[in-house]
């Protein structure tokens, strides 16, 4: 993503720490957590590699952290009440005694949680955070955990505009060229074909991470999976899956489009009542893209690419009808010549497929696979599907890495010095660290862009002179952790594995330019 701001957060006890992110710039904090008795601290479910313990982090405490394993969402569409009813079955296991937190910003309507068919109702308690901007909840179930055993929990709530609100995305209700529109992700509109008496319903719902701006952020500052679904950490991977249900009328006129495998919902006798889409085991709640949208409303192309030694893959793109065919033309044909180039250069494509919504304001969002932006911001949104993506960073802490490398990479040419930099020309280019924004959260420092990727070119003249290829061993990183979550100290690990007469000076250059040190 090409956007992002600080963001704050603050412990079950009261503690404030500043946020920080993925590659998906986009704010919030969505954690599932374990809260033992009255303990502050808190611990991620998987161990997070940091040399250098930042101000305003929670050092001292212990945090324990339950694991989603997977979310099975299914959607009623409701055109006479303007909502979707939801019910969400969540599985997940516990690792420690206690009680957990999860992220869900809908209200709960019903709540249960069961193992092994026995099931507890009741309502999960609401644990505010009174200093955070947002007034952000987070929802604690009313019993202990124990450790080891695997719960579903079963939810039910509604999405309507007033629960999604705040949400910045182009539709065919945003005028063509607006740059700060920010909408409902869920919208029910009117349709009036000629000669009908009675206008037909139609729903237009994005339910993704969105792009977003600083007043998103001071109104909501929840803007990840949580609007939509129960969510963790973002090093959480799970398996998830959603299935959308609309009246007989309104099926034709609808179209479901997402990073995932689409299948149609049919009953006994074969009669399409909806559309089901499931998300693969290494999916983050950054990961997932689903547009329920209105077939008249928006123009769809879609093709394949014919990769060296790759399958076909398919490329969807589409536009809203109001930014005009000549736009959505020239999207298609940008966005068909950029991952051409872009494949032919790594060598592979990790996911199924590439799907681009593309609109005429700025900004841009990175999914699995998927990408919402501006044609201008293509090209660095797309390198997200490699790195941010593909190799996903664990926690905001890891944010840093895919920003600095796209944008070293896509928006500054991959360029090299002809000799490296004197150490005060890298002082001047260094802000501060790129790792003090916390552990558990998304936002990515904003230093990843400009500092970050001076870092990387750094990085890359120093190979130069050292006859190697910095793209060629960053392409090896990705294929050695393709879909899973990565860390500072992975990228340290491999950059040194692959230049061991230069580790050191890359030891140094990290802790000067990523720690600050």
């Amino acid at each position: 993503m090409l956007e992002d701001s600080p963001l704050f957060a603050m412990t079950a006890c009261g503690r404030l720490i500043q946020c920080g992110g993925t590659g998906a710039d986009c704010g919030a904090i969505a954690c599932f957590f374990l809260l033992a008795g009255c303990l502050q601290t808190w611990v991620l479910a998987q161990p997070v590699s940091q040399p250098r313990a930042s101000n305003n982090d929670e050092t001292t405490e212990q945090f324990r952290a339950i694991d989603i394993t997977h979310n099975a969402l299914s959607l009623d569409v409701d055109f006479q009440h303007q909502r979707i009813v939801a019910h969400c079955e969540t599985t997940f296991q516990a690792h420690t005694a206690g009680r957990g937190h999860f992220d869900l910003k809908p209200p709960i309507q019903r709540y249960r949680i069961g193992r092994s068919g026995a099931w507890i109702e009741g309502s999960p308690s609401i644990v505010r955070l009174p200093r955070h901007p947002s007034k952000q909840t987070w929802l604690s179930p009313p019993h202990v955990f124990e450790p080891g055993r695997t719960y579903t929990m079963q939810l039910e709530y509604y999405l309507d505009a007033k629960s999604t609100a705040r949400c910045r995305f182009e539709s065919a209700f945003v005028p063509t060229g607006s740059t700060s529109k920010l909408i409902s992700a869920v919208q029910f509109l009117k349709k009036a074909p000629p000669g009908a008496s009675v206008p037909q319903d139609q729903l237009d719902f994005l339910m993704a991470v969105m792009d977003y701006d600083s007043r998103t952020y001071r109104t909501d500052g929840r803007t990840f999976l949580e609007r939509y679904l129960p969510s963790s950490l973002e090093g959480d991977l799970h398996s998830a899956s959603i299935t959308v249900r609309l009246p007989a009328e309104q099926l034709e006129d609808h179209l479901l489009l997402g990073n995932g495998d689409v299948e149609n919902v049919l009953t006994t006798d074969d009669t399409l009542v909806g559309y089901r889409i499931h998300y693969p085991a290494h999916s983050t709640c950054s990961s997932i893209y689903f547009h329920l949208l209105p077939r008249d409303r928006y123009y769809l192309t879609e093709q394949e690419i014919s990769p060296r030694n790759q399958a076909p893959i398919p490329l969807r793109v589409y536009s809203t009808r109001a930014a005009g065919k000549r736009f959505h033309d020239q999207s298609a044909s940008l966005a068909r010549k950029y991952f051409q180039e872009l494949v032919n250069e790594i060598g592979f494509y990790p996911h199924p497929e590439f799907l681009a919504h593309l609109y005429p304001r700025s900004g841009g969002m990175e999914y699995s696979g998927a990408t919402s932006c501006n044609p201008a911001s293509l090209r660095h949104e797309l390198m997200h599907s490699w790195f941010g993506r593909g190799v996903l960073p664990e926690d905001g802490n890891a944010g840093w890495i895919d920003e600095a490398v796209t944008s070293w990479w896509i928006d500054g040419g991959a360029r090299t010095y002809q000799q490296l930099p004197s150490l005060a020309a890298q002082q001047r280019k260094i802000r501060g660290p790129l790792v003090q924004i916390g552990r558990y959260l998304r936002m990515t420092n904003r230093g990843s862009y400009r500092q970050g990727a001076e870092l990387i070119r750094i990085l890359a003249t120093l190979f130069e002179q050292n006859d190697q290829s910095l793209k060629l061993v960053l392409i090896g990183f990705l294929e050695n952790h393709m879909h899973q979550t990565i860390n500072t100290s992975d990228l340290l690990e491999h950059l040194q594995t692959a230049l061991p007469g230069k580790a050191e000076v890359i030891e140094q250059l990290f802790a000067r330019f990523v720690y600050h040190l």
